[in-house]
């Protein structure tokens, strides 16, 4: 189970310190140029990583 959760552990790390290009992630190609973050988008990037990675601390513990 916890070699399941490598990759998504690693994708929320990325989220965490770098949540402007997580916002695109797959999606770029759907721009012309590169579109304006919002604030709050950026702040619930970061929170939804913060919960993710407690949750997936919470499974790997038990």
């Amino acid at each position: 189970m916890f070699i399941l959760f490598i990759p998504v552990f690693g994708v929320q790390i990325w989220s965490c310190f770098d949540p402007e290009e997580c916002l695109l992630w797959g999606k770029w190609w759907m721009y012309k140029e590169e579109p304006e973050k919002s604030e709050g988008a950026i702040r619930y990037t970061k929170m939804m990583c913060m919960i993710v990675l407690t949750v997936i601390f919470a499974f790997g513990l038990f």
